[in-house]
């Protein structure tokens, strides 16, 4: 398997229930049966908020067979992460330079330049590759004069490319 399932091992504080009692709550309610949204509005229903809820479903399809790890509609995703010496507009600028005349990435070539955008709490760095994939690396502040980079990587054709593409981005983030 390319990535791990969902960890089901601490819904019991933020949701009322263990993940038993799930697996039990989903057989009587015949979920298995229902589309991911109807999934999510029965557990929903079932006192569980909006982010757990959507949390508890796609671990539900997993655990059914219906959505492997990392899937998400008939994509995958997967991410990356690394906290680095610096503070965010100092590495963001490390980052963009470095990447500045890029023309591949993993050999996949890049598709248009690269797009930057700053919010109060993060730097973003984007781009789309040839192959449809689609890249955001954040660059959020951490204690100490830290920043944690992460990169999210969109729209890989299958639970294979998972793999590749990490492979790829923790080099790319171990230079930093």
């Amino acid at each position: 398997m390319p990535t791990k399932p969902f960890a089901t091992d601490k819904y019991e504080e933020p949701t009322g229930r263990d993940w038993a009692a799930w697996l039990k709550f989903a057989e009587q309610e015949k979920l298995a049966n229902l589309s991911h949204a109807e999934i999510a509005e029965r557990f929903g229903k079932a006192g569980v908020s909006g982010w757990w809820a959507q949390n508890l479903t796609v671990a539900f399809e997993q655990h059914i067979g219906r959505r492997l790890p990392g899937q998400v509609g008939d994509s995958f995703r997967t991410q990356v992460n690394r906290t680095v010496p610096g503070g965010r507009e100092a590495v963001a600028a490390r980052w963009a330079e470095a990447h500045a005349g890029t023309r591949k990435i993993g050999g996949v070539a890049i598709d248009g330049p690269a797009t930057t955008s700053d919010t109060p709490k993060r730097s973003y760095w984007r781009i789309t590759l040839a192959d449809g994939s689609k890249v955001q690396v954040a660059f959020e502040p951490r204690p100490g004069d830290k920043t944690m980079v992460n990169a999210t990587i969109d729209r890989l054709g299958s639970a294979e490319a998972i793999e590749i593409a990490k492979a790829v981005w923790k080099e790319l983030l171990g230079k930093l």
